[in-house]
């Protein structure tokens, strides 16, 4: 394993080239031609660099196979995820290879073009003994086609994946601050107990009339209007104090709802979206 890394790491060069031109690496051929083709691997495998390099300046040649180079990456050759791994880990944009089968005194070649993020394109090619020169010239267009198709196919996925969130909603307006009822209740009590005093004050007035009216010749009827005087103090007494103190916890009451009004209250709310986060406060003051 580790003579292949070090095969690998020798056979593939460093590519310097700009940032907008896509990264080909061409990669041995697999298998046998015929045997009057003894050198059709070789011959594949620059037909393929001369279409590349009609796509790119940066195109490359490494000497390990997909088959060495799936082994190191661990995963199989025949999925597209791996062929998509390998030019993961060769750093590359684009990868193509080759598989030859004789058939025959000819070949058959089949020439896979793989772009990263997009799925690996794979045509067959026949190569006759009789115009072996036209069928390798015949292949370079080709690879010119599978490369630029490869890169239209990614580039459409990468915009389909895109998704243009939206602008986020506007932050929910707050609840219109609820203010406490408490104040009202008092400012009632305040003023049922002001009615209670002016009720008292009218049973001492009436009270007091039955006094200027009563009687004083005898003992009985002394003592009668005694009993009197002393019920008109004690309802005039608890007029006064219902009415002084109704009327302070009236005030106190209306004094505190006013507060409540003018006080600033505070209402907090969220505002999510989907790429960023708010909070929002808002009330009355």
């Amino acid at each position: 394993m580790r003579a292949i890394l070090v095969a690998l790491a020798l056979a593939i060069p460093r590519i310097a080239a700009a940032d907008l031109d896509p990264r080909v690496l061409v990669l041995p051929a697999e298998g046998a031609g015929p045997r009057g083709m003894p050198t059709l691997a070789a011959d594949v495998g620059d037909a393929l660099a001369r279409g590349a390099a009609r796509t790119t300046p940066t195109v490359a040649r490494a000497d390990a196979t997909l088959s060495d180079t799936a082994v190191v990456v661990g995963c199989d050759p025949k999925l597209p995820a791996c062929l998509d791994a390998v030019a993961a880990a060769l750093n590359v944009d684009q990868v193509l290879f080759s598989r030859l089968r004789a058939t025959g005194a000819d070949a058959t070649i089949e020439v896979t073009a793989v772009t990263r993020e997009a799925e690996p394109s794979t045509r067959e090619f026949t190569i006759h003994a009789a115009s072996r020169a036209a069928d390798l010239a015949a292949i370079e267009p080709a690879v010119v086609e599978m490369l630029e198709s490869g890169e239209a196919r990614r580039s459409a996925q990468v915009q389909h994946a895109v998704v243009i969130a939206p602008p986020p909603p506007p932050p929910p307006r707050p609840a219109p601050a609820a203010h406490p009822i408490w104040p009202i209740a008092v400012t009632a009590g305040g003023a049922a107990l002001v009615i209670g005093g002016l009720a008292a004050w009218t049973v001492a007035a009436g009270k007091q009339g039955d006094i200027d009216a009563a009687p004083t010749g005898t003992s009985v009827e002394l003592a009668r209007l005694a009993a009197l005087e002393s019920s008109a103090r004690r309802y005039a007494t608890a007029g006064n104090a219902l009415v002084i103190g109704g009327a302070l916890v009236t005030a106190a009451g209306g004094y505190l709802w006013w507060r409540s009004r003018r006080a600033p209250a505070i209402t907090i709310a969220p505002a999510i979206g989907a790429e960023h986060a708010q909070v929002v406060i808002g009330g009355v003051w």
